[in-house]
């Protein structure tokens, strides 16, 4: 029998990362879109960055690219993979819009970037030997400034079913990299859940309602954090969610901490409260590009430092007072706002050029390591002092508990005692009818009654 033949070219993966240099011009002109439109004077730009780290810093607004496929015959149904493309952007495929995400000016729409799937229609790809693609992309001006526009991964383009496949095989890398932040989310939820049932029994502390009240929030921006990572997402929709609940969290820690320490209410706390409603009102202006990005990232800097300051205050002055709590969650609560401190200011220094800082900075504090999945040191942090706090709840609700069993042991065991001193029965007394009745306010009384016999009176 003669061996099996593996044919390359017939078995071969019908799939091309259209990884190489693109054709690019600033601007706008529905001419560009033509497949036999001149562009051999345009500049060459790689197709797997933005426009920003390509002699284009800092430029908004409109831009084109152009690049030609060679395909084969016999193929099957052919789609293009966008894996990243910033902001919004059209595709042209031998002249004829295939594909459209966000919003062209002047009805310009911004979505978050999530990977898609573009289809091919038949009547395109069965027109020739070559599929000249144009590119319109507008990149928003709030991002211009540290998110390139354009592609920021190189596409794929190739027959429909491997091209599906290529998305699945990315989309599973980034469910992987938001292993640590799932991790999270499940602590989250089950701290909140646990502490709301601890709420629930004993509705006099409120240190685990606003416990579980930030646990919560917490968990709400993580799964917001998912769900648009996967889906169609506005911008502003989602990130006004996002810092409702970034700022409820923190609302909620800081009330949470009050309530466990019985701090004071002094000015440190009230200023810190202040600085959290007026961040709520920047929200806006904010997400909707009313405030450059180095201004977001300065007032998010602003917002956290002094939150946290006033936080690692309640603790220390609980810690001075003797607090077993306070010295306890001291050094898990330090490292955790250290960390977050840290990450807007990062951002906020890189944004605005200053000690050489940039956001490969950022980004390399956001991934401490990549294995066994991809963590920051905010995730670590983060997650050492959530298990912290709820050890100290839990701690906190088991003595409690002891010491209300203590109590009504001791409790029921004066009762006894006080039952032993009250008489039961009620001699007879001649031309007497006597009752009594004892009710003690609580468990015991303090008071007791005797019935003595006297000696009888001589007439």
């Amino acid at each position: 029998m003669s061996a099996q033949v593996f044919d390359l070219d017939k078995d071969r993966m019908r799939i091309v990362e259209l990884d190489g240099l693109w054709r690019f011009h600033t601007g706008d002109d529905p001419r560009w879109a033509d497949p036999n439109f001149d562009d051999s004077s345009w500049p060459l730009l790689h197709s797997n960055q933005g426009w920003t780290s390509q002699e284009y810093k800092g430029y908004s607004g409109l831009g084109w690219y152009r690049f030609k496929v060679l395909i084969t015959d016999n193929h099957k149904q052919l789609s293009l993979f966008v894996p990243h493309m910033t902001t919004s952007y059209e595709v042209f495929a031998n002249g004829r819009r295939i594909a459209a995400v966000g919003g062209m000016p002047p009805n310009q729409k911004v979505l978050e970037p999530i990977r898609r799937v573009h289809p091919i229609p038949a009547d395109v790809t069965g027109t020739g030997k070559s599929i000249l693609f144009a590119i319109r992309v507008w990149h928003w001006p709030l991002w211009a400034n540290y998110y390139g526009g354009g592609p920021g991964l190189a596409p794929f383009v190739g027959e429909t079913d491997r091209v599906e496949d290529e998305k699945e095989a990315w989309q599973f890398e980034d469910v992987w990299r938001g292993i640590s932040g799932n991790i999270l989310l499940l602590i989250n939820l089950l701290a909140g859940t646990a502490s709301m049932i601890l709420f629930w029994s004993r509705r006099t502390d409120r240190e685990y309602l606003w416990f579980g009240a930030s646990e919560l929030f917490q968990a709400a921006e993580l799964i917001r954090i998912d769900y648009s990572r996967f889906n169609d997402t506005g911008f502003l929709t989602t990130h006004l969610m996002g810092n409702f609940f970034q700022l409820a969290g923190l609302l909620c820690l800081l009330l949470f901490l009050v309530a466990l320490l019985r701090a004071r209410r002094d000015a440190i706390y009230w200023a810190a409260i202040a600085v959290i409603m007026i961040s709520f009102l920047l929200t806006f202006p904010m997400v909707t590009g009313r405030i450059s990005a180095p201004g977001i990232w300065v007032v998010w800097a602003l917002t956290y430092l002094p939150t946290y300051s006033c936080i690692l205050v309640v603790l220390i002055r609980g810690v001075r007072r003797g607090i077993l709590d306070s010295r306890l969650m001291l050094a898990p609560v330090t490292l955790c706002l250290i960390a977050y401190s840290l990450s807007p200011s990062i951002s906020a220094v890189a944004s605005l050029g200053i000690a050489g800082l940039t956001f490969a900075d950022f980004n390399r504090f956001r991934e401490l390591a990549n294995w066994p999945f991809p963590f920051s040191v905010v995730d670590v942090t983060n997650m050492f002092m959530q298990l912290s706090i709820l050890a100290i709840l839990l701690r906190r609700f088991v003595r409690i508990r002891r010491d209300e069993q203590r109590m009504t042991t001791e409790l029921e065991s004066a009762r006894t005692v006080q039952n032993v001193l009250v008489p039961t029965e009620i001699p007879a007394v001649p031309g007497f009818s006597l009752a009594s009745v004892y009710k003690p306010a609580a468990q015991v009384g303090g008071d007791f009654f005797q019935i003595i016999p006297n000696q009888p009176v001589c007439s």
